[in-house]
């Protein structure tokens, strides 16, 4: 069990349990995670403002319509409160982000043994439904992604065998109509025809299997760097709520 020690109003981590795992990963953040932290806070102090003056706004809108009588002049105050509406929970959803990133950012510099301010503490530990519930969608979200991977690494994996198919029936046809050009007639023109056809449709197979494996290979490095970025998110969680739970 970590010890806690509580001095001058802050609390300092000794002997955290972060795994070597969770240290490897999440170590060469931290200074990353430091700096943020005030830029997040002045952008919360900030978003905060602004939702208390989109509140008094939408106030002053809903006090107006309620004294309108105009069903014109009603109309026109009916699509303002709607537009401070949605902007209220727009911001409001800010917030919750950006409180939930503090506070995960918060639990994972104690977890690190660096200091934070037990308000601060008090403040995360007030959010730990919030990460949990953000944990359990990164989750999601990278089965999902895990699924996708593997579906088109699976369809990579067939394109082989249907480009060797398709590079033997070419050459046959190619072979063929060789044959046929040497023998030219009129007798042949309906199968020379046929083969020629046959030529462009296995050429339009192999172009195809050239296409899909440039998807794939894409798809597959998208998935990669997604779940990069989702790992490092998903540990400071789990750092994070752990710390926070203590």
């Amino acid at each position: 069990m970590k010890q806690l020690f509580l001095i001058l109003g802050v609390v300092i981590s000794l002997n955290a349990d972060v795994s070597t795992q969770q240290r490897q990963i999440l170590q060469p953040h931290l200074g990353i995670i430091e700096n943020a932290i005030p830029i997040l806070e002045k952008e919360l102090g900030a978003s905060k403002e602004k939702y208390q003056e989109l509140l008094l706004n939408k106030r002053a809108i809903t006090k107006k319509l309620n004294a309108e009588s105009s069903i014109i002049q009603q109309g026109v105050l009916k699509t303002k409160l709607l537009y401070y509406e949605k902007q209220l929970a727009s911001t409001k959803q800010k917030i919750a982000e950006k409180q939930n990133d503090l506070a995960t950012y918060y639990g994972v510099l104690s977890a690190f043994a660096k200091s934070v301010s037990s308000p601060k503490i008090s403040f995360a530990q007030t959010r730990i439904s919030h990460l949990e519930k953000r944990l359990s969608q990164m989750m999601a979200k990278q089965k999902k992604i895990q699924t996708r991977q593997e579906d088109a690494q699976q369809k990579k994996t067939l394109i082989p065998a249907k480009r060797t198919k398709a590079s033997a029936t070419l050459k046959e046809l190619q072979a063929k109509l060789k044959v046929l050009e040497y023998k030219k007639s009129w007798s042949n023109l309906g199968e020379r025809t046929k083969v020629i056809s046959q030529i462009s449709y296995q050429k339009g197979i192999l172009a195809k299997c050239t296409a899909e494996e440039l998807v794939f290979e894409k798809i597959i490095e998208d998935c990669i760097k997604e779940q990069q970025s989702l790992l490092i998110g998903r540990t400071e969680l789990d750092v994070a709520l752990e710390e926070l739970r203590k």
